[in-house]
C-alpha cells in the first residue's frame, strides 16, 4: 500500500509523485481549453463496480456543459483499465503503477484533467462504487452556478441497494476534528432538501469550481486515506468559499461501512495533520485541555480495541523532525489562502461526538458532556 505503513510525509510524497507515470490513451476527446465538467473516477480492482457507475455518467441528463470523463486505475490488477478502454472509448483512462490511496488517484485524475482541458468550469469526483440519477449532474452544476461563493457542492448520497435510505446529507465536523456523515440509514422524505451549507462535503461525489483548485490544491497526497476530503473543505472554506449540499443532486452509493478501528491509525493521525496545519496557534491553545482529555480517551480506546501500537505510531509520526518540518510548510501554506479567521470558521462546529460507530456510555455520559462543557467556555475566546 506505499504509503500506508509508518513511512514519513516527506518520503511519501517522494515515493507518490512519480508514481504518475502512466499509460494514457486519448480516444479521441478534445485538448483545447474548453469550459467543460470533467468528473474523475478511481478504482482499485474495482471490475464488478465500474459498468454500472460509467453508465450512469452515460445515461446522465445534459449539465448544460460538455462532459469529460477521466478513470483512474489506482494499481489494479483486475483488467479494470483494459476494460474501460474497450467498452468506454470516449472515456480517458490514467493507469497507474501501484496503489497510492484515495488522495493521491484522485490527484493523478486531476492532474489529467488540467493538463488536457486547461479551461475546465467544474471537477466532479465521484466512486467508483456510486450511480447517479439521471440528474444528478444537472443538479449539482445547477447548485454550483447559484452564488460564486460556492467552492464545492456535495450530491446527496442515498445507499444502494437500499435506495430510499440515506448515506450522508452532508457531513459533520468536531472541534477535535472528528468528522461523520449525517443521516445514515434514515428514510428520505425529503427532510434534509432545505439544507444549504455544510461542515464538509464527501469525497464519494462532490464537485468543486475547478479555478480555485489552483490556489488551494486538491487533496495532499501524504494523507493517503481518510480526512482528505475534509481537509478540502477546510480549505475552502479558510479561503473564503462555501461547502454546500445539493439536495436535489441525488447518487446513490454502494456504502460498506467499515469500523472505524480498521483504519484506526490513519484516522488519528490524519485527524492531528487537520488540527496542527489549520488551526491558529491561540486555538489550538485554548483547545488544549479538551485535547487532553480526548488523548486520554483515544488510550483507553486503543488498549480496548488492541490498538495502542498504533496510537503509540501516531505519536511518533507528530514528533519525527521530517514530519515537523512537514506540518510547518502546511502551515505556512494555510495561511497562505486563508481570508477569514478561526471563529467564523469553526462556528457551527459540534461540541460531542456523534458517530454511530463510536458511540459508548463513556462517551456519552462523561466525554461528551465534557467536551461540550469546554467548548462552551473556549468557543467565545476563539479569534
Amino acid at each position: 500500500m506505499g504509503c500506508e505503513g509508518e513511512g514519513w510525509a516527506l518520503a511519501c510524497l517522494r515515493r507518490i509523485r512519480p508514481v504518475a507515470s502512466r499509460n494514457v490513451r486519448d480516444s479521441g476527446m478534445t485538448t483545447h481549453d474548453d469550459a467543460c465538467l470533467v468528473v474523475v473516477v478511481c478504482g482499485c480492482n474495482s471490475l464488478p463496480l465500474v459498468d454500472d457507475c460509467l453508465r450512469s455518467l452515460r445515461e446522465a441528463d445534459d449539465p448544460g456543459l460538455p462532459v469529460r470523463v477521466v478513470f483512474v486505475d489506482d494499481g489494479g490488477s483486475d483488467g479494470s483499465s483494459e476494460h474501460v478502454r474497450r467498452n468506454y472509448p470516449d472515456i480517458t483512462v490514467v493507469k497507474l503503477a501501484r496503489n497510492v490511496g484515495f488522495a493521491g488517484a484522485n490527484n493523478a485524475g486531476w492532474r489529467e484533467a488540467r493538463h488536457r482541458w486547461p479551461g475546465m468550469r467544474y471537477l466532479f469526483l465521484l466512486n467508483v462504487d456510486t450511480i447517479l440519477d439521471r440528474r444528478a449532474l444537472a443538479e449539482l452544476t445547477a447548485k454550483m452556478a447559484q452564488r460564486p461563493t460556492i467552492g464545492a457542492a456535495q450530491a446527496k448520497l442515498r445507499l444502494h441497494p437500499r435506495t430510499d435510505q440515506l448515506n450522508s446529507a452532508g457531513n459533520r465536523c468536531h472541534y477535535l476534528g472528528y468528522g461523520w456523515v449525517t443521516a445514515l440509514n434514515e428514510v428520505d422524505h425529503g427532510q434534509y432538501d432545505h439544507v444549504d451549507a455544510i461542515d464538509y462535503a464527501s469525497g464519494a461525489a462532490v464537485m468543486i469550481r475547478a479555478s480555485l483548485l489552483d490556489d488551494v490544491g486538491l487533496f495532499d497526497e501524504a494523507m493517503f486515506m481518510y480526512h482528505e476530503d475534509t481537509e478540502l473543505s477546510w480549505k475552502l472554506r479558510l479561503a473564503g468559499h462555501e461547502i454546500v449540499l445539493a439536495a436535489k443532486a441525488v447518487v446513490y452509493h454502494k456504502y460498506t461501512g467499515s469500523a472505524p478501528v480498521k483504519y484506526y491509525y490513519h484516522l488519528e493521525r490524519n485527524r492531528w495533520v487537520l488540527l496542527l496545519t489549520h488551526y491558529r496557534w491561540r486555538t489550538l491553545l485554548l483547545l488544549s485541555p479538551a485535547m487532553l482529555l480526548m488523548e486520554i480517551g483515544q488510550v483507553l480506546f486503543a488498549l480496548r480495541q488492541g490498538k495502542l501500537w498504533d496510537k503509540l505510531r501516531v505519536w511518533g509520526w507528530l514528533v519525527h523532525p521530517a514530519n515537523l518540518a512537514y506540518l510547518h510548510r502546511r502551515r505556512k501554506e494555510s495561511r497562505r489562502i486563508r481570508r477569514i479567521s478561526d471563529r467564523p470558521f469553526m462556528a457551527d462546529f459540534a461540541c460531542r461526538i456523534e458517530h454511530p460507530g463510536v458511540d459508548g456510555p463513556i462517551l456519552r455520559h462523561l466525554g461528551n458532556p465534557a467536551l461540550a462543557a469546554w467548548w462552551r467556555l473556549a468557543r467565545p475566546m476563539i479569534r
